[in-house]
């Protein structure tokens, strides 16, 4: 891993009038969702340009099957999970998955956790299953920072929002992709990118072309809803799916940046309670327009077919309430885990 990636998720010395630095935060988690806005630090990323060329704009409610990459697994051999790999790929955008007082609720947890942190460049991260939070260029812990900044933490109710977003994406997968044996998987997080913060290192840089199944390898489905509108609130920030390329050996083609094959093959605009809904496979490349204005917020959620790689609990760190006081069930046969933060994520606080 390079030093500047290392940089990001490894631990600092903090003031003691500072949240400390994530250095027990696992790695896996931090650095993964840098790579997610990075990519073009992969050897597998294809350098995208930061405006895309025009591209077919999804239409909402209209499953768009797309044929799975060659390096997807296929039923009965190695890789393959019954009743969750995906046996058609493709991508469906769904409008008004969340009503405006879900966005206003999801916003609100949004802002309170991000206002203990903030990255130095463009991005900043809040990851709801490590409690990763971007903290000028490192993370820390968000629910440490709570503590040294005396701020309430949230409360189970106070995450109830972001739970049933889990679950009703997960129903929307099984809708839509016919898996009904899935988890919900990490990282899971918000995204807050802002044009007036210009990339510190190169891992601020977002808009490069990335596979989310090569970056986190648990990774089977993806969803992204929008919590605000491109065009008011910000300039840019289109999620821009490119057209894949094969090599021999079913990895997606490298492409120098600004090769015409590298055109965008479908684009979805942001606006709130917007989902999009994809499999993550190497069928799907993508990247985010750069935002050259405002502020463009979202929230990802993912889905494995690998139980091992499964979410338990991600209100395990959240305060007892009397409105929620119990933990949010496990994964079963046919559910997604209702939340994210795994074991290790969270037992290695600072």
């Amino acid at each position: 891993m390079a030093a500047k990636e290392q940089k990001s998720g490894s631990a600092k010395a903090a003031k003691k009038d500072k949240p400390k630095a994530t250095s027990g935060l696992s790695l896996y988690y931090v650095a993964g969702i840098w790579l997610a806005l990075a990519a073009g630090t992969l050897a597998i990323a294809v350098r995208a340009m930061q405006l895309s060329p025009p591209g077919e704009q999804l239409l909402p409610g209209v499953f768009s099957q797309t044929e799975c990459h060659s390096s997807a697994p296929k039923p009965g051999a190695h890789g393959w999970v019954a009743n969750c790999s995906p046996r058609q790929c493709g991508k469906v955008v769904l409008d008004d998955f969340a009503s405006a007082e879900e966005v206003a609720a999801l916003r609100t947890i949004a802002a309170r956790g991000m206002a203990m942190g903030g990255g130095s460049g463009g991005p900043t991260i809040m990851d709801m299953a490590s409690g990763a939070l971007s903290h000028k260029d490192q993370f820390v812990d968000m629910w440490v920072a709570f503590n040294l900044t005396k701020r309430p933490p949230f409360t189970r109710s106070d995450l109830r929002p972001y739970r049933a977003l889990t679950e009703r994406v997960a129903q929307a997968v099984r809708t839509h992709f016919g898996a009904s044996k899935l988890w919900l998987t990490a990282p899971s997080f918000f995204t807050e990118i802002s044009a007036d913060r210009p990339p510190k290192i190169d891992n601020d840089e977002y808009w490069h072309s990335h596979v989310d199944t090569l970056q986190y390898g648990s990774f089977a489905y993806t969803a992204l809803l929008y919590l605000n509108q491109a065009g008011e609130d910000f300039e840019g920030g289109r999620l821009t799916f490119d057209a894949p390329e094969q090599r021999g050996d079913g990895r997606p083609e490298m492409r120098a940046e600004g090769d015409a094959a590298a055109a965008a093959a479908a684009l979805v605009s942001p606006k709130p309670g917007r989902l999009v809904l994809f499999s993550s496979g190497a069928e799907h490349p993508h990247h985010v327009e750069q935002v050259t204005r405002g502020t463009r917020l979202a929230v990802t959620i993912a889905y494995t077919c690998d139980e091992r790689a499964a979410i338990q609990d991600f209100l395990g760190q959240a305060v007892e309430d009397g409105e929620d006081g119990e933990a949010a069930p496990a994964a079963a046969d046919g559910a997604a885990g209702a939340g994210g933060g795994s074991e290790e994520a969270r037992s290695t606080q600072s």
